[in-house]
């Protein structure tokens, strides 16, 4: 290597080794800086997703609150007689309280004479009505509004099938399959 360059300066070569030497260490230094920052947001990210994951196992945990009851505990609550009048009261409550109150195309058809839908049977004295509604509505998802609403009243209420199909407007159509039920028997 050249010791004088073309204008006969001498060249000191230590000073480029020193420039490169911390150079380097500036970009290793801001290299362990950057992955510190990084690994600080993860860990804060990290705590945030658990701090969430635990409030949402909370509001789920909440909402599966539900308390099953064996059939000999409810059989004295359930009516003693079929009357269409009083379900197709409760219903509409119910659709009212859905806020479906101007659902259009409600149907409603009752079948006191239906089979049990459940697989294990139940004392001989209780009988079962089966309900058929059909309704076309503006916004499907209060159909679980209307389902809450009729779990929510006094009466009885198995929901076999919920079928719905929605519109091209953004309206849904609606067919209920569910079931109530009475103990027939002389008070």
């Amino acid at each position: 290597m050249r010791k004088r360059d073309v204008f006969g300066h001498r060249v000191n070569q230590v000073k480029f080794v020193y420039l490169m030497v911390i150079v380097f260490i500036a970009v290793l230094s801001a290299r362990f800086i950057l992955l510190s920052i990084q690994a600080n947001r993860y860990d804060a990210l990290l705590a945030q997703e658990v701090a969430l994951q635990a409030e949402i196992d909370g509001l789920l945990s909440e909402n599966e609150s539900n308390v099953y009851h064996e059939i000999g505990e409810i059989i004295a609550s359930l009516p003693n007689d079929y009357e269409p009048l009083l379900i197709a009261n409760d219903l509409e409550l119910a659709k009212n309280l859905a806020g479906l109150s101007m659902a259009t195309n409600y149907q409603t058809e009752y079948d006191a004479e239906a089979e049990s839908p459940f697989d294990e049977p139940l004392a001989a004295s209780v009988r079962y009505i089966h309900i058929s509604l059909d309704m076309n509505i503006d916004d499907a998802t209060k159909i679980l509004d209307f389902i809450d609403a009729l779990l929510a009243l006094d009466r009885l209420f198995y929901v076999e099938a919920l079928t719905v199909q929605y519109f091209d407007g953004g309206g849904a159509s609606i067919s209920l399959s569910l079931y109530t039920f009475y103990n027939e028997v002389s008070v």
